[in-house]
């Protein structure tokens, strides 16, 4: 199977699909983000609750200045203190990949997937973290932005479904984004910690979203897809700090309690969490040394920046 992220394959699998704006042809396993508007997907109190810093957990912007001399104790299996470093996408070539990791299959688990960014822009589409889901026929998942929103995709191999949120994302904020998936039901949570919110907001849910059969043949890849050659599908403009994966969905509390603050590499769920707290170079090292879950740049228009959240 090829390895670009959601190429479509005239007359094989099936996909779910709603009247609206038709995605352009390489991304054919994603429908249309204007069909989910009109659907129990979009959470409209979202823009409600923007800005309205509901209080109780500590935003993850006034986290910052206590936590940006601690670093990464990378290795360790420690605390880990985020928001040192960062990796800023300048939208070009650049996108980092992971070899195939046991660990990061996802297919049949509860899990947590939450990042930190700061779009510079916002074109048509985005790949902040995909697995697998390159088109129906390939299984696993990927979380993409579609225009100012977000979309998480899953593919079961026949059939691809979607949970999203639109107008949820605003060049120069720094949001956020948490997608929780348990058994058929997924759910999207942003938090604009620019705006003032101190609580995570329900953005998108979605009870349709098949389990898949393992995508371990394909890459795990962030900021950007292989297009084949020297091209990059989707590649991301903006600023990614703090991926973290967790093999069980973490309540509201957690979430907002989780966001701004330290963990440990060996907190109990937590498979894979990369700081991003490099200074140079094209490696993105995992927190510690388990599972061979280091990860490499490829391509240019990377920097390693001081963290923005």
């Amino acid at each position: 199977m090829g390895r670009g992220a959601f190429r479509s394959r005239r007359g094989r699998g099936k996909l779910r699909r709603s009247p609206g704006r038709s995605p352009p042809s390489r991304l054919r396993a994603l429908p249309a983000l204007g069909a989910l508007l009109a659907t129990a997907c979009f959470v409209p109190e979202y823009q409600a609750a923007q800005g309205a810093g509901a209080g109780g957990s500590p935003s993850a912007s006034s986290s910052e200045s206590a936590s940006q001399s601690t670093g990464a104790a990378g290795g360790t299996g420690g605390a880990v203190s985020p928001f040192g470093q960062a990796l800023l996408f300048s939208g070009a070539s650049a996108r980092i990949e992971a070899g195939q990791a046991p660990t990061l299959d996802l297919s049949r688990s509860s899990f947590t997937v939450e990042l930190w960014f700061r779009p510079n822009s916002l074109p048509v589409y985005q790949a902040l973290v995909v697995h697998g889901a390159g088109n129906p026929t390939q299984p696993g998942w990927a979380i993409f932005t579609t225009d100012d929103g977000i979309t998480f995709h899953t593919a079961d191999g026949s059939v691809g479904e979607h949970a999203g949120a639109a107008s949820v994302l605003e060049v120069g904020h720094n949001h956020h984004i948490v997608v929780t998936r348990s058994g058929s039901d997924a759910r999207i949570l942003i938090l604009d910690a620019t705006a003032g919110q101190t609580k995570h907001v329900a953005a998108g849910r979605s009870a349709l979203l098949p389990t898949w059969a393992s995508p371990l043949d394909q890459p795990f890849e962030l900021g950007g897809t292989y297009g084949g050659g020297n091209t990059i599908d989707f590649p991301v403009d903006g600023v990614v700090d703090d991926v973290r994966i967790w093999n069980v969905v973490l309540t509201n509390e957690e979430i907002d309690q989780k966001a701004g603050a330290p963990v440990s590499c060996r907190e109990a769920g937590l498979i894979a969490y990369w700081s991003m707290d490099q200074t140079g170079g094209n490696a993105v090292p995992h927190c510690d040394t388990r599972d061979n879950l280091d990860l490499v740049i490829a391509g240019e228009g990377y920097e390693w920046v001081p963290s923005p959240f």
